[in-house]
């Protein structure tokens, strides 16, 4: 929600789930961000199920990408992420384990790279992983993104990737 605040950053998040009502936790996940003083929801990708990485014994996950606009720095929108992501049950356990909800800061304006105390943008593994670079292309090909000049250099990258192994449009 905006309160009146100059919404002139873009964040685009991953999003993902595979404990629980997947599906409704995501939808209640990105309301609550909407809601929040400085940050307003654009727009929202397919969702993808996807396989486990890393950490195989668990169930598949639902991943996505979500374009918030907002006002708020880009640690102070890392820092709403996670408290969203402790909202809705999020434990830190198993490095790639199974989980209520994950928040992933994928960019902030583009592909201009920030490297502060805790926060590393562009995310460094986004271009490695199918079940964010798949919903990431549909995102940005939408009318919400698509003549965002600071997606370029994203949608070029994007189009190099095209290992979707594992993941299945829902």
């Amino acid at each position: 929600m905006s309160y009146g605040l100059a919404m002139n950053h873009r964040a685009l998040v991953a999003f993902g789930a595979n404990l629980g009502d997947r599906q409704t936790t995501i939808d209640a996940a990105l309301r609550e961000m909407d809601a929040l003083p400085g940050v307003q929801l654009t727009a929202v990708s397919p969702c993808y199920a996807s396989d486990p990485v890393g950490y195989a014994d668990q169930s598949e996950f639902i991943n996505g990408v979500a374009a918030f606009d907002t006002a708020v720095a880009p640690d102070v929108f890392l820092k709403l992420l996670l408290h969203t992501e402790k909202l809705f049950g999020r434990e830190r356990g198993i490095r790639n384990g199974p989980r209520t909800l994950d928040l992933d800061l994928l960019f902030y304006d583009g592909e201009t790279p920030i490297s502060e105390t805790g926060i590393e943008l562009p995310h460094p593994r986004w271009s490695q992983r199918a079940f964010v670079t798949a919903p990431l292309a549909d995102l940005l090909a939408m009318k919400e993104l698509a003549n965002d000049e600071r997606w370029d250099g994203v949608r070029e990258k994007l189009k190099t990737l095209t290992d979707r192994s594992g993941i299945r449009r829902l």
